[in-house]
């Protein structure tokens, strides 16, 4: 259940699998640490932008820029969130395997 509800990886870690769970927290955290850096890396355009007064501070034309921003990675952001929950299944399903085998 750990690897269900904390991270991919860290069943297979508690269950001394320590070759899988750097498997499936690598695997996981590829695309989970890529992510964050994409949205930091809007942010911080958006703010930057913001900062040079070259957007105007109002809630209008800052919710049509993040809109824009959103729809351009809407795509890319589907693809590594359903990869992230694949990774997420199939450790969680391997944690459960490894423990019910384990306890024989």
């Amino acid at each position: 259940m750990m690897s269900l509800f904390i991270y991919p990886g860290i069943g297979q870690f508690f269950l001394k699998k320590y070759i899988s769970s750097s498997v499936f927290i690598t695997l996981f955290s590829i695309p989970f640490f890529w992510t964050l850096f994409d949205v930091f890396e809007k942010t911080n355009l958006l703010m930057k932008n913001i900062v040079e007064n070259q957007l105007p501070l109002d809630v209008a034309t800052l919710t049509d820029v993040f809109s824009n921003l959103v729809s351009e990675q809407t795509q890319t952001l589907d693809n590594k969130a359903l990869l992230m929950m694949i990774i997420w299944l199939l450790s969680t399903v391997d944690a459960y395997r490894s423990a019910y085998y384990q306890k024989d």
